[in-house]
């Protein structure tokens, strides 16, 4: 066969488009991988024959929060509950978004459509629980903690936030408890051991508080104890 046959038969048969399946899958083994941007354009393209498939908004919205381009996501993710306004998925990742901007009331009308429409979702109360302390609404912080650590009792972030909410309140009891559980979950974990030191002394407990601060100090990171949560977007419930 010549290579004018060649042609000829390959203009006969062009090579199939593909469909947004093809380039939704392509996203997600992309995405799987951390090759965001180029995740990105596979999840557009998707859209670009399919704009009703909230999945595609979702993986695209997911991919554009880790690229820190969080007003586009915002955008992802809003159109994902325009198609499915019961997307406990979008609304949590959504008032993620708005905390992140340090809209917190926004963040708090989101994340409370979350856990209503998905009350086994540990990453929703824990952020609920965020929003609220942010807000110092440290009673409705509390409420949300403990709803978390109900679902994941062995949460490192959640006990952390616990205690610093029961330390806020003076509550240093309550406190040492919770930052006990942390430094037990990350005996290496600066903030949690110092925080447990500090709840101690508060409860004047110097004896038991030192050797808390010991391990502080072994372990001590360069920034100071936080109170700030970071936010990853989290691939858990994405289709």
């Amino acid at each position: 066969m010549t290579g004018q046959d060649h042609q000829e038969l390959a203009n006969e048969n062009p090579a199939k488009p593909k469909t947004d399946k093809e380039y939704f899958l392509a996203g997600r083994s992309l995405l799987a991988k951390k090759q965001y941007k180029d995740a990105v354009r596979n999840f557009q393209s998707a859209i670009a024959i399919n704009s009703k498939d909230r999945h595609y908004f979702d993986n695209l919205g997911f991919c554009l929060k880790r690229l820190h381009r969080d007003d586009e996501a915002i955008e992802a993710f809003n159109h994902s509950l325009s198609l499915d306004p019961k997307g406990s998925y979008a609304a949590r990742e959504l008032g993620i978004c708005y905390y992140d901007k340090d809209q917190f009331d926004k963040a708090i009308e989101l994340l409370r459509q979350a856990v209503s429409l998905n009350r086994s979702d540990v990453v929703s109360h824990r952020w609920l629980g965020f929003a609220f302390y942010q807000t110092k609404n440290n009673a409705a912080a509390i409420n949300a903690f403990d709803e978390a650590l109900k679902l994941s009792p062995d949460d490192f972030e959640t006990n952390y936030w616990r205690g610093l909410t029961s330390m806020r309140l003076g509550l240093f009891a309550d406190a040492s408890r919770f930052f006990g559980k942390a430094a037990e979950l990350r005996p290496t974990d600066f903030n949690a051991n110092f925080w447990k030191g500090m709840s101690l002394v508060r409860e004047r407990k110097f004896n038991e508080a030192v050797p808390s601060f010991e391990k502080g100090a072994i372990n001590r990171r360069k920034q100071p104890a936080s109170i700030r949560a970071s936010s990853e977007p989290s691939v858990a419930c994405l289709a």
